[in-house]
């Protein structure tokens, strides 16, 4: 944990006052039968076994499971909502992107919906991509909606 983070000093849950000092804290999230699980550096309350996540490592280990997902091809409304997120999007930004009516979204990420592997992997490249600090994929389905009128040259090298 980073010196110039703050530590928790009393444990919200019984008011112990002894942690673990960077523990190895699971962070897990179901997406519907499908588990992943990530070890973050966190605090853990001696008395109680509370567990404290700094934002940063939180972050970090969300990141990682955005990447499996994304590896394992983790599909279902949950990764639907997860992979959206993960790109920065809204529903409504993501279906225009898609070219689909926002309804289409909100039923991939509900109960019973989901999303086909087609968009899944679309998803997949905006989270990917978000990851990496980078537009590639949302540039490509923004120009993709507005091709350009008129002769295109390409100069060869």
């Amino acid at each position: 944990m980073n010196e110039s983070e703050a530590r928790v000093e009393i444990c919200v849950t019984c008011q112990g006052r002894e942690f673990e000092r960077d523990a190895a804290v699971p962070v897990e999230r179901a997406f519907g039968d499908v588990r992943v699980a990530v070890a973050a550096r966190g605090d853990r309350c001696v008395a109680c076994g509370a567990a404290y996540v700094p934002a940063a490592a939180l972050e970090a280990a969300e990141s990682l499971i955005t990447t499996e997902l994304v590896a394992r091809g983790v599909g279902g409304p949950e990764a639907a909502r997860w992979l959206r997120k993960g790109a920065g999007l809204a529903a409504d930004e993501l279906a225009a992107l898609l070219d689909v009516d926002p309804a289409a979204v909100r039923a991939w990420e509900a109960e019973g919906g989901a999303p086909t592997r087609a968009t899944l992997a679309v998803l997949g490249a905006l989270a990917s991509d978000a990851l990496d600090g980078v537009t590639t994929t949302r540039d490509r389905l923004r120009a993709a909606g507005h091709p350009p009128a008129g002769t295109v040259r390409i100069r060869a090298a």
